[in-house]
């Protein structure tokens, strides 16, 4: 496909805005119940003689290059609407200098856009659309009676090129509609199709002011000379009478500053050198600037003042983008930012007039507004799920906070800010828990995408990526919300076979995938999970009975460790006879016998323990480690093998006069109450075998000091953040290199282990299970690999298991409500309700796509509530909604699509279809190209029930530019 985006006529965008709207309670695929309305209209406040229903609304960039992506912004609650930035070379030029995908989002933002890739003229008639649609959409959806919103424009970059014909052209066109014909032409249009509306009316299309901006943005590029600025900028003031805004960098604050900052924050990986910091606009000279700029506009009744911030380079080092070097942008820019505000506003003693946009969103809006900054715009916090959703929750918590015309800063609250942003943990990098990505590994499919990247598997390998046990997790975390724990921990235990264990212990691979990440803080899954069996496990155990039979075979398993016991649970459960061999004196292996009390107390494992043992399974401990696998093969219809790996203890002794220990020793010596330690200790490794043996030593009263070293050399930002906080408490040291160590007396180089069993021929009813198998591993893995086996043995005898799926019942509009919302993370029961229902409503790749250009419609004989098609001509490839699709594939290649012009059809590879006049041409997942006059017959039925319903329910969607 072609990157092309293809402008919608004002006609066709007033029909399908209306269209959508009646029959489904949206526009552009934004619910009617993220609308936000203006509450207490006639005390709007205002901002340089302007109404506005909050002092916020999207930044110049993907969500202001098109009209419906201004008019969704607008409805969502965006009232200061920045335009995407203008410059002489446009179109054509800008889409081939442009590299793809131009943006990745997946945490703090980075993007290798800046101006829109539409040509002048056409961006031109873009924002008087957008215009017109705003005001319709106000009356006719009840949103207001009076303007609240306002648009602002933005151009660059040199004086030489905003003096060409056509920038000029577009700056007095949008000061004065009028002089553009197009303006006019819209009007007309809106006439003609007044029958549309029922609360918009001949009177409202004539008191359409054409006015669009009175406001500028000045956007230069990084080394544009002081000098060059201050002439463009009073060519702006004196020659074009405009109210202006001049975006300033964070190269303001030197390069030592920033580096130093944003090391001790996390982010030491980003790659960026002093080159920008030295050739940029220098702090004392943007002062003084400035301050000559501010008089100049003041003799002319107009405000010049400062857009925080600009662009911050950074070098391409991860592959994030194509390229060599990228603008960051997100929650690393904010403490950047508000550094520059705190900085001007104290030279300027808070009379110098500030917008904002940097890493702003809905849990720090306010606080940033009541400082006196006005407007606060936002951009990557759009571009997550959610998407312009987020507009609403900003707008209810900022309306009426701009009161009367610009005010000057509050020194006091920006100060005050300032160390609170420091000071918030949301902006450090290892905040955001697990691994960068939250995508898995299954493949997008065409049709029925819808998944919940929490729930993953080992057995069913389209579910991988989430958990490994495949627990219904969001059915449990509802019915938890609910305070039903009894019902939460039946869903818990169907796939979970140790439930109390892993509630304090696992490693939740969920968490790092669940799609809150994204939005605020993870789930605390595994933290409910604890809650629920804590309040409802012993009830289910003392309800239990021993299984029925249902098979004459028996089932052997050799170790009771996770995997074992998983094994041994759903065989028996299942009705298949099972015996356990341990060769120690109670079950769970290390978990009971290597980790720390403060991890687990031995009364979660016993009740776990408990499960398996009321169920009837029969278990022999104290049988030692040796066994006749050979034997027990022919005396068992099945064994499976779950003794753990070999562990390796090297590294014992003396190392240059120092005590050397492993890990294992110390934590077993621990837990059983012997250990004996003296001195300084450095833990040598990395993990939580590493964190818990730190913990367990400086608990030894001859200890008197523990730190860390990572194994690899590796910074200390591979410690989990919440760990972090424990090992802080506790005065544990996390260092990065041999020599922080200084003198100590005793080290531990951590344990390594190998699979005992790994490529052994298998006998056909011999299971190597768990960490025999693999080497080391997470508890939760162990446990996955024993159900698998388990699910493997009862298929081989005919037994259907009782992993079934539960769900609950769930509104469609329960489930829109919550998307777009940020909240703090809950305690207790509370937590369950922040899960966004992923298996039941996806629709990420719609959310966080800023043109709009992936819808869902509803189509018969789908698994899925919707369906997600693609409108090709809506797209610029911009890749957003690859990075947070939970599948691996890229929605905007992998899905149906519709196409607008047979150059894009032949320019695609795409499954879908083209519609031209009376002729559908379709294109299959093979590549074959078939055409058809009238509605196709014959098709796959999914792709016939898809077809269907864009004809019947969807023709907005089929638009026929080539016929035009």
């Amino acid at each position: 496909m072609g990157d092309r985006m293809r402008t919608i006529p004002f006609g066709d965008l007033l029909e399908w805005m209306m269209k959508e709207y009646r029959d489904e309670g949206k526009v552009f695929g934004l619910q009617k119940n993220k609308f936000y309305i203006s509450k207490d209209k006639a005390r709007m406040g205002t901002a340089f003689g302007i109404n506005l229903g909050s002092g916020s609304g999207p930044a110049a960039g993907p969500h202001t290059q098109l009209a419906q992506n201004i008019l969704t912004a607008y409805l969502a609650g965006g009232r200061f609407i920045e335009l995407k930035t203008v410059q002489k070379l446009d179109g054509e030029f800008m889409r081939e200098a442009i590299a793809k995908p131009c943006i990745n989002s997946e945490d703090e933002g980075y993007n290798v856009e800046w101006s829109t890739e539409l040509k002048v003229e056409e961006a031109h008639r873009e924002y008087i659309k957008a215009w017109i649609l705003c005001h319709v959409a106000m009356k006719e959806f009840g949103i207001s009676d009076v303007k609240d919103f306002a648009f602002n424009m933005s151009v660059g970059y040199d004086l030489e090129g905003i003096k060409t014909e056509k920038i000029d052209s577009f700056i007095e066109g949008l000061k004065d509609a009028r002089k553009v014909p197009f303006f006019s032409e819209c009007l007309e249009t809106l006439k003609e199709k007044e029958g549309l509306f029922s609360s918009f009316t001949a009177g409202d299309i004539d008191a359409i002011s054409p006015t669009v901006c009175t406001t500028l943005a000045l956007s230069t590029l990084h080394g544009c000379p002081a000098l060059e600025i201050e002439r463009i900028a009073t060519y702006l003031l004196e020659e074009k009478g405009i109210n202006l805004f001049i975006k300033c960098n964070p190269t303001l604050l030197g390069y030592e500053y920033a580096r130093e900052l944003l090391d001790s924050l996390g982010y030491g990986y980003l790659s960026f050198d002093d080159h920008h910091f030295k050739e940029d606009l220098q702090f004392d000279e943007a002062v003084a600037m400035l301050k000559r700029l501010m008089e100049k506009a003041k003799a002319k009744g107009l405000i010049c003042g400062v857009k925080l911030t600009n662009t911050f380079p950074v070098r391409v080092e991860r592959k994030e983008l194509p390229g060599e070097e990228m603008y960051m942008s997100g929650r690393s820019l904010l403490p950047l930012s508000i550094e520059v505000a705190r900085k001007l506003g104290k030279a300027f003693e808070g009379r110098l007039p500030m917008a904002f946009s940097g890493g702003a969103d809905a849990l720090n809006m306010k606080e940033l507004l009541d400082t006196g900054i006005q407007p606060v715009t936002v951009c990557t916090t759009l571009l997550k799920p959610g998407g312009y959703a987020r507009l609403s929750q900003i707008a209810s918590t900022t309306s009426r906070k701009l009161e009367g015309t610009y005010r000057d800063i509050d020194l006091q609250k920006l100060e005050a800010l300032s160390d609170t942003v420091l000071s918030d943990e949301r902006i450090r990098k290892d905040f955001r828990e697990g691994t960068l990505s939250r995508k898995t590994g299954s493949k997008l499919p065409v049709f029925d995408c819808f998944k919940a990247p929490c729930v993953g598997g080992v057995s069913t390998p389209h579910k991988d990526g989430g958990c490994p046990l495949e627990q219904n997790i969001p059915e449990y975390l509802k019915l938890a919300g609910r305070g039903d724990f009894g019902k939460a921990f039946s869903v818990i235990i169907k796939d979970n076979p140790s439930p109390s264990i892993l509630g304090n212990i696992c490693s939740h691979p969920c968490q790092s995938h669940c799609t809150r990440v994204d939005y605020d803080k993870t789930l605390q899954i595994r933290s409910m999970k604890k809650l629920v069996s804590d309040n409802a496990q012993e009830s289910f155990i003392e309800s239990l009975a021993a299984s029925a039979l249902k098979s004459e075979k028996k089932a052997l398993v050799i170790g009771a460790g996770p995997a074992g016991m998983s094994a041994a649970l759903f065989l028996q459960r299942n009705g298949m006879k099972t015996v356990v061999l341990e060769k120690e004196e109670k079950a769970y292996g290390q978990v009971r016998y290597l980790v720390p009390d403060f991890r687990i107390a031995d009364e979660a494992i016993d009740r776990d323990f408990r499960l398996a043992e009321r169920l009837g399974v029969e278990f022999r401990f104290s049988c030692g480690e040796k066994h006749d696998l050979e034997a027990l093969s022919k005396e068992y219809d099945y064994v499976v093998v779950a003794t753990g790996p070999v562990l390796h203890a090297e590294g014992k002794g003396e190392l240059e006069g120092r005590q050397v220990l492993q890990a294992s020793e110390i934590l077993k010596a621990a837990k059983a109450g012997k250990l004996d330690v003296a001195g300084t200790v450095l833990v040598a490794g990395s993990g939580f075998q590493a964190i818990d043996t730190a913990r367990v030593l400086k608990r030894e009263e001859k200890v008197t000091s523990v730190a860390i070293l990572g194994t690899y050399g590796e910074s200390a930002d591979w410690v989990p953040f919440d760990e972090k906080a424990h090992l802080s408490e506790e005065g544990i040291e996390v260092i990065d290199s041999l020599e922080e160590a200084g003198s100590f007396d005793v080290l531990v180089n951590g344990d390594s282990f190998t699979a005992r069993y790994k490529g052994k021929p298998e006998q056909s009813n011999v299971f190597y299970v768990g960490e025999c198998r693999t080497g080391s591993g997470a508890m939760v893995s162990a446990s996955a690999d024993g159900k698998a086996a388990a699910r493997e043995i009862l298929g081989r005898e005919g037994i259907e298991d009782d992993f079934k799926e539960f769900r609950l019942e769930m509104k469609p509009m329960d489930i829109y409500i919550a998307k777009g919302a940020l909240r703090k993370s809950l305690n207790s029961k509370e937590e369950g309700s922040r899960c966004l229902r992923c298996h039941d409503i996806c629709e990420i790749c719609t959310e966080v796509c800023p043109n709009r250009a992936n819808v869902a419609i509803d189509a018969e004989g789908f698994s899925n509530l919707h369906q997600i098609v693609h409108l090709d001509g809506m797209c610029n490839e911009c890749g957003n909604c690859t990075f947070f699709c939970p599948h691996s594939g890229e929605p905007y290649r992998d899905k149906f699509t519709v196409f607008w012009t047979k150059e894009d059809f032949m320019d695609s590879r795409n499954t879908g279809i083209l519609k031209n006049g009376n002729t559908i041409t379709y294109r299959d997942p093979e590549g074959n190209v078939k055409e058809f006059e009238g509605r196709p017959v014959g098709l796959e039925p999914k792709v016939m029930s898809i077809i269907s319903s864009l004809l019947d329910r969807y023709p907005h969607y089929l638009l026929d530019m080539d016929g035009r």
